[in-house]
């Protein structure tokens, strides 16, 4: 039987608002919040991999660890286009499963 191998990453998260992903799934959503944008803005000038978990209550604007779901998608941003009004649509494609251990708010954004 083989092992799984955990890495724990440290990744930019964005809070979905009433949407999930999947492995193997392509989802495209737009972002508006600042901190979600920065988030965004990180993961584009890194690897482009980020983590998406969803709010508990899609009506909040700021988020906590204890908002959000704690199990995740770990996704790969394939495309980003600037809407009015500092909004941007982003495509996603889900890699893989993960879990949220820890939300902190870095660089104007939050990591997990």
């Amino acid at each position: 039987m083989e092992e799984k191998i955990l890495k724990e990453l440290y990744l930019p998260v964005i809070p979905l608002r009433e949407l999930m992903i999947f492995p193997n799934t392509a989802l495209n959503f737009d972002v508006g919040r600042a901190k979600t944008v920065k988030a965004v803005e990180l993961a584009m000038a890194g690897d482009r991999q980020i983590f998406l978990a969803t709010q508990k209550d899609g009506e909040l604007e700021s988020v906590e660890f204890k908002d959000l779901y704690p199990f995740g998608i770990i996704g790969q941003i394939q495309q980003v286009l600037n809407l009015p009004g500092n909004n941007l649509r982003v495509l996603v494609s889900g890699i893989k499963r993960g879990e949220l251990k820890s939300l902190k708010e870095e660089n104007d954004s939050y990591y997990g």
